[in-house]
């Protein structure tokens, strides 16, 4: 959430200080629906709708989805209180844009994900903005995704080992530099050794 200052939600904590905590309760997991996107949605209305036995049993089975829809709905509000709500927007996430220059001493390979239709932070946009301040950054965006960006869309495992193999591809670079850096150097010394050896002859009379 790194474009969190650059967002509606900046304000968000101001709000959350004004609304009544009951409406908190019955309006927080309607909240946190927002983070799906098109595609999130409609999987999750076709598991809702749809059972084991096709579309008729799906509809006999509505009324108890519902029920636990309408109870993880309720149980938003006592996993995330309002005031840590607040906290988090207020100091957490503010406190972590702080850290957002220091990103320039990583030198790893590493991969920025953002989601195309993040309805919530300008994520195409921020992507951008850290890898250019990352060495050395691959940036993906997610056609179709929201803000929840790593679902079974993205191969997490299929990046993780792309990075590992740059990074093993990076040292081994580095080291093979080093070592003609390493040679270079010997044979300037052997050289430079030589042509002193060479000038040190000289004559004796007696």
């Amino acid at each position: 959430a790194t474009s969190f200052d650059r967002a509606p939600t900046y304000l968000a904590p101001s709000i959350l200080r004004l609304v009544p905590p009951a409406l908190y309760r019955s309006t927080a997991g309607a909240v946190v629906a927002l983070v799906q996107d098109p595609s999130q949605r409609q999987k999750w209305l076709e598991s809702l709708f749809t059972g084991e036995d096709g579309a008729a049993g799906g509809l006999a089975q509505l009324p108890d989805r519902l029920r636990r829809v309408a109870q993880g709905a309720a149980a938003v509000p006592q996993a995330l209180p309002q005031d840590v709500m607040v906290f988090r927007l207020s100091s957490w996430l503010k406190e972590g844009l702080g850290y957002v220059p220091d990103l320039k001493r990583i030198v790893l390979p590493t991969v920025v994900l953002a989601g195309a239709e993040d309805g919530i932070l300008p994520s195409t946009a921020e992507a951008t903005r850290l890898a250019a301040s990352l060495a050395d950054c691959e940036v993906q965006i997610q056609p179709g995704s929201g803000h929840a960006v790593l679902d079974s869309r993205v191969d997490l495992l299929g990046l993780i080992q792309r990075l590992e193999l740059r990074v093993v591809q990076k040292s081994s670079n580095g080291l093979a530099a080093g070592k003609r850096a390493l040679a270079g150097k010997e044979r300037a010394g052997r050289t430079q050794s030589s042509g002193e050896a060479g000038s040190g002859v000289g004559t004796a009379s007696g």
